[in-house]
């Protein structure tokens, strides 16, 4: 499980608005085709200077994490995960394992947090990697379902030999 996890990054695709609310939705990076490890996604307040006012957010806002290609979540479906600020350890929502691909979290009320914070989950989401080489495995969204305009994603690959020869 360890490789996995190390071999996470910070890096994160984005949409081409260059994150207009500044949130940015993470982590990205590559794992062992088929491995099993773990990683707590994150909504991330990218605003650094010169514009470092805090990210708001509301009950529109939602971070998802989908399962990809023959991936699978592996915590406990029906199972719920605490969604906190990670300054604080305060809980702002509730993530929900709906089923072995798809967890979301909603957001229980309106804040904001300060330029270089993140929400994330306090426990561990566990996932099994897809078993192809270059295959995204898992991808995970921040978006608000009131602006379809405000949205970061994340895709974590498994790693391998991409591309024909």
């Amino acid at each position: 499980m360890g490789a996995a996890v190390l071999m996470l990054s910070q890096g994160t695709a984005f949409a081409a608005d260059d994150w207009p609310s500044g949130w940015e939705a993470g982590p990205s990076g590559t794992v062992a085709p088929g491995s099993v490890g773990q990683l707590h996604p994150w909504a991330y307040c990218s605003r650094l200077w010169p514009e470092t006012e805090p990210c708001d957010y509301s009950s529109y806002h939602h971070l998802e994490v989908s399962a990809l290609n023959d991936a699978e979540i592996l915590n406990s479906v029906g199972s719920s995960i605490a969604l906190v600020r990670s300054s604080t350890g305060e809980q702002v929502g509730t993530c929900t394992v709906n089923d072995s691909t798809h967890i979301r979290c909603g957001l229980s009320g309106s804040g904001s947090v300060d330029a270089g914070e993140q929400l994330s989950t306090r426990d561990a989401v566990v996932f099994k990697a897809s078993t192809s080489a270059c295959t995204p495995t898992l991808q995970i969204e921040w978006f608000n379902s009131s602006d379809p305009d405000e949205e970061s994603t994340a895709v974590l690959m498994s790693y391998g030999v991409c591309g024909s020869r």
